[in-house]
């Protein structure tokens, strides 16, 4: 059901026209059931009609080793094309140790990095590539309600400085710069504030309120007008079962760029999980 409030989506480049390494294709024949698997590097996941996901590469395994005491507990960078007939987009997903996993955003989906194993035992004995095994969870979007508008995600943030629900529409740089140094909170220093064409552009916020623990997040996923006015989707995830999250409040929050547009602004919130992979 709409509901109709005051006032994104990771956008993401569609680059590449090369074809992916050769290897084992999972097919999976109803996109709209949430999907969760494995893929060596060089495998390819097919999702209906129109979405594959193939591995390319971890490009980057800097999670720190079993045998080895470091400051930061690492991350790892995998490499994916994802192919769809409007367009081919080349995504790069970073699993932070300890942190909720990677989530991006394409037309229609939602590409989870749930796990890269196996974890790193030994400094000094590198993990073979053909060992690697990335998993990842993909699940279907609600339509774009009306005509699709382009979002640009600016920021996101768990440390919101909104206690409660709360939605946003910016139109000009004075308030902008007020909401700005709200959303990081008097005990944090807001990053540089980003520019904005006020002129063609409006900006568009959810923050969800405060959240018992770490791992609920939020995320624009996209945005459409049609003859009542603007309409923005939102992802409103909460830990699934499996995670185990610090007791910590949070405030989670999302900011994104749309055209600027006279009409009123409306959001549509779907409820999702975060899934926590090992």
């Amino acid at each position: 059901m709409r509901s109709f409030l005051s006032a994104a989506s990771l956008l993401l480049l569609a680059c590449t026209h090369q074809e992916p390494t050769a290897g084992q294709r999972l097919v999976f024949g109803n996109p709209a059931v949430e999907r969760e698997f494995q893929l060596a590097i060089g495998e390819t996941a097919v999702v209906g009609a129109d979405l594959s996901v193939t591995v390319r590469a971890v490009v980057n395994d800097s999670r720190c080793p079993l045998d080895v005491e470091c400051i930061a507990a690492g991350s790892a960078d995998v490499e994916l094309l994802v192919r769809q007939p409007s367009r081919d987009s080349d995504l790069v997903l970073r699993q932070i140790v300890g942190a909720s996993p990677a989530l991006a955003i394409v037309p229609g989906y939602t590409i989870e990095l749930t796990s890269l194993t196996p974890y790193p035992a030994h400094a000094a004995v590198p993990i073979p590539i053909p060992d690697y095994r990335v998993g990842l969870t993909i699940a279907t979007l609600p339509p774009v309600a009306g005509a699709p508008l382009p979002l640009t995600r600016i920021a996101n943030s768990g440390i919101g400085g909104f206690d409660t629900t709360a939605t946003l529409v910016v139109r000009d740089v004075a308030a902008w710069s007020a909401f700005w140094q709200q959303m990081w909170g008097p005990m944090n220093e807001a990053p540089p504030l980003p520019e904005v064409d006020f002129a063609t552009e409006m900006v568009v916020a959810f923050a969800s309120g405060a959240q018992p623990t770490l791992g609920y997040d939020v995320v624009l996923t996209g945005a459409g007008e049609d003859s009542t006015g603007v309409w923005i989707q939102v992802l409103e995830r909460s830990p699934g079962s499996e995670c185990v999250e610090g007791q910590m409040v949070t405030h989670p929050i999302d900011v994104a760029r749309v055209p600027r547009r006279p009409d009123p602004v409306g959001f549509i919130v779907t409820p999702g999980v975060v899934h926590c992979g090992p």
